[in-house]
C-alpha cells in the first residue's frame, strides 16, 4: 500500500486510470490522509458501479449500514429515509451512526436528485465517492434490469450525467470521481484511491480481499438487481379493467399504464388491497388495479396492454380486446 503523504502522482496518468481527486471543486493529485472520524459517501447514476464501490469499503471494514442489501449493498434505513426527505429522520440516523462508528458510510445512487450539495454538511466529515460510467452501457443496463425503453434509458443517463458533474464541482468535501471501466481494467488504482480517501491502510491480505469485489456485473448482481414483477391482467368489470402487479421482492406499489393501440391512455397505482393476493404471499396483498374506461371512448374491439410504467414487461393477459376481458377470471393464484 502506498504512503498516504507520497508526493502527489502525475495528473495525466491519474486520469489516465479513470481517477479524478476534487477539492473544492478544483482538482488535486491526491488527498490530504484522513485521520480522523469520516462518512464515505457512494454515489453516482444508477447501475453505473456504486454497488462494487460500496462492497470494496464494506470489505475494508467500514460500516456501511445497519440493514444492507447484501446484493447492492444499500443501506436501507437510510435510502428510505432519503427517498421521503425525511430530514428531521436522516439527521437522527447520522447522528446514531456518528456516535457508534468512528468512520461509516453508506450507498446511495442518484444522490444529487434528493439533496443539494450543501445538504452534504449534515454528515460529518463526508468523503464522496462518485462512480462514472458510460451512459450507453447504464443505458443497457436499465434495458436488461428495469426492463426499460432503450432511447429513454440512453437520454435519461446522459441527462443524469450532466447533473451529476454538477453535483461533484459543488460538494463542499473531498470528491473522488472513479471510472466504472478503468476500475475494473486498473483494480489496484483504483482500490488504493479509494481507501486513500477513506484513509485506511489494511495490511496485504485485508486490501486483497477488497480487490476480490472489483469485478464487473458478477452473477449475484445480475440476477438480484434486476426488478422482477408477478401480476395479471384479470378483466372488465362494470367498467373497469382490473387485476394485480406487484414487484416480486419490494412492497411498494408499481405505477402502471394501459397502452391501446401502442399509446399509453391512461396510468394508475396498484395499491388496491385484495384478500386473495395477501392469502397467496404477495406482500400485504396492496396490488390490485383497476382503470376506468369511462371517457376514453374504446370500442370492444379494442387491444388492451398494461405494464409497469415505462418498461417493457407486460402483464400476463395482456394482448387482447376489452370484449375477450369482459368477465375475465382473477389470476391472483398464478
Amino acid at each position: 500500500m502506498a504512503d498516504f503523504g507520497s508526493a502527489a502522482p502525475d495528473a495525466a496518468e491519474s486520469l489516465n486510470l479513470g481517477l479524478l481527486r476534487l477539492v473544492d471543486g478544483r482538482s488535486v493529485g491526491s488527498f490530504a490522509q484522513t485521520r480522523g472520524p469520516a462518512t464515505l459517501i457512494v454515489s453516482g447514476i444508477a447501475r453505473g458501479g456504486t454497488s462494487m464501490a460500496a462492497q470494496a469499503l464494506q470489505r475494508a471494514g467500514v460500516f456501511m449500514g445497519e440493514l444492507v442489501d447484501d446484493v447492492v449493498f444499500e443501506d436501507i434505513e437510510l435510502g428510505e429515509l432519503l427517498e421521503r426527505g425525511d430530514l428531521a429522520g436522516l439527521d437522527a440516523a447520522i447522528a446514531r451512526r456518528d456516535r457508534d462508528h468512528r468512520r461509516w458510510g453508506f450507498k446511495r445512487p442518484n444522490l444529487f436528485e434528493m439533496m443539494a450539495p450543501e445538504q452534504l454538511r449534515r454528515f460529518r466529515a463526508p468523503r464522496l465517492v462518485l462512480m462514472v460510467r458510460d451512459p450507453v452501457a447504464i443505458a443497457q443496463r436499465n434495458v436488461i434490469a428495469n426492463l426499460d425503453d432503450a432511447a429513454t434509458a440512453l437520454r435519461e443517463a446522459a441527462e443524469r450525467f450532466s447533473r451529476l458533474v454538477g453535483f461533484a464541482l459543488a460538494a463542499p468535501c473531498p470528491v473522488l470521481l472513479a471510472s466504472y471501466e478503468k476500475a475494473i481494467l486498473f483494480p489496484e488504482a483504483f482500490v488504493d484511491a479509494l481507501l486513500s480517501l477513506a484513509g485506511l491502510e489494511p495490511g496485504p491480505a485485508g486490501r486483497l480481499d477488497v480487490l476480490r469485489g472489483v469485478e464487473a456485473n458478477s452473477d449475484t448482481y445480475r440476477s438480484g438487481a434486476t426488478l422482477r414483477f408477478e401480476g395479471h391482467l384479470d378483466g372488465v368489470f362494470d367498467g373497469w379493467l382490473t387485476g394485480w402487479c406487484c414487484y416480486r421482492d419490494r412492497a411498494e406499489p408499481v405505477v402502471l399504464e394501459l397502452v391501446i393501440g401502442g399509446a399509453v391512455v391512461a396510468s394508475a397505482l396498484a395499491d388496491m388491497y385484495r384478500p386473495d393476493l395477501e392469502a397467496a404471499g404477495f406482500h400485504q396483498g396492496r396490488h390490485g388495479f383497476a382503470f376506468s374506461l369511462e371517457g376514453l371512448d374504446l370500442g370492444p374491439g379494442a387491444v388492451a396492454v398494461v405494464r409497469p410504467q415505462g418498461k417493457r414487461y407486460t402483464l400476463p393477459n395482456s394482448g387482447r380486446t376489452l370484449a375477450d376481458l369482459a368477465g375475465g377470471a382473477s389470476g391472483a393464484a398464478r
